[in-house]
């Protein structure tokens, strides 16, 4: 069940060869869920930046 988040959501996009996207359909599919909501998994899943002062992590 996906939660609703009270933060404003930003819309990304990305581009994908064709063996990617079978692969993220087929995962959809296999999990029965949407597309966005297997990359929103991976991204919730991702470690927490470290704050080292450094911002080139984040360009």
């Amino acid at each position: 069940m996906r939660r609703k988040s009270l933060l404003r959501q930003k819309k990304f996009s990305m581009w994908l060869n064709e063996v990617e996207l079978n692969k993220l359909k087929l995962e959809a599919v296999r999990q029965g869920v949407a597309m966005s909501e297997i990359m929103r998994d991976y991204i919730r899943n991702l470690p927490e930046p470290q704050n080292n002062g450094d911002s080139a992590a984040w360009r």
